[in-house]
């Protein structure tokens, strides 16, 4: 479930197939993001205590839609007894831009308001996926802390998200220079 956004989207993975409904009009996770459940069940003749567990994507994003989602999500889980798991934002765009690259590490940033950016960097992990290099922040790309020495680290970088319009200014403030970019989350 992913509420971050100004569209709403769930999923459900069943037997390798992965179902999906998004809203089409922004700002509809209230009305919609139960009906879309209620509907991905239906179609599969799935009861929700069957499901395995939920994800939700945490953020960061939209504070009305996660408190949403998340909201939901305590709900769906507490009915059914059925555990959850939060997945970041950035940890699920950096796993896509390590999974279509041949560089295993990943910065997201992504603009915020006030001129700041979330970014987060992350390298693969066979069990993982991704983990964490550093922290997640928002700031400034002026003001984001980053390890040079990580740089160093790992040879080869892939970025994700629209900040990296500001590639220049990017790589100059973190000390690398990232071999690919891709400005949407695809």
């Amino acid at each position: 479930i992913d509420t971050s956004s100004a569209l709403c989207t769930v999923a459900l993975l069943l037997e390798g197939r992965v179902l999906i409904r998004r809203t089409q009009t922004a700002k509809q996770a209230a009305l919609s993001l139960l009906p879309m459940v209620e509907e991905l069940l239906s179609e599969s003749a799935l009861p929700l205590s069957a499901l395995d567990g939920i994800a939700i994507a945490s953020g960061p994003g939209s504070f009305t839609g996660l408190r949403i989602g998340i909201g939901a999500v305590q709900g769906l889980s507490m009915a059914a007894q059925i555990p959850v798991i939060a997945l970041s934002n950035l940890a699920v765009a950096c796993h896509s831009a390590i999974k279509r690259s041949t560089c295993h590490a990943a910065i997201a940033c992504f603009h915020a308001r006030d001129k700041e950016v979330y970014f987060g960097a992350y390298a693969a992990n066979t069990e993982l996926g991704v983990v964490l290099v550093g922290a997640e922040q928002v700031a400034p790309i002026t003001k984001l802390n980053f390890d040079r020495r990580l740089a160093a680290t790992f040879k080869c970088w892939t970025g994700i998200g629209d900040a990296w319009s500001e590639s220049v200014t990017l790589e100059k403030r973190l000390g690398l220079n990232v071999i690919e970019s891709t400005l949407e989350n695809e």
